[in-house]
């Protein structure tokens, strides 16, 4: 298992939903110009969808 390429994979998977909820929102977009609990629900956004993809992506994955 590619423990590495896995991560990134999901990483990647965690900005697209980031990106998501700030495009779905109708606010801001520029993250310099978000406020504090705009930041927060992005980081939470891609941290869920990081979180998600990487058990995903583990479970599929043969331990051997």
């Amino acid at each position: 298992m590619d423990l590495e390429k896995l991560e990134r994979e999901a990483l990647w998977d965690g900005v697209r939903a980031a990106g998501h909820f700030l495009d779905s929102s109708g606010g801001e977009t520029d993250l310099a110009k978000l406020s504090k609990d705009e930041m927060l629900a992005f980081a939470e956004h891609l941290l869920r969808g990081y979180g998600e993809a990487m058990k995903d992506k583990i479970n599929n994955e043969a331990p051997f």
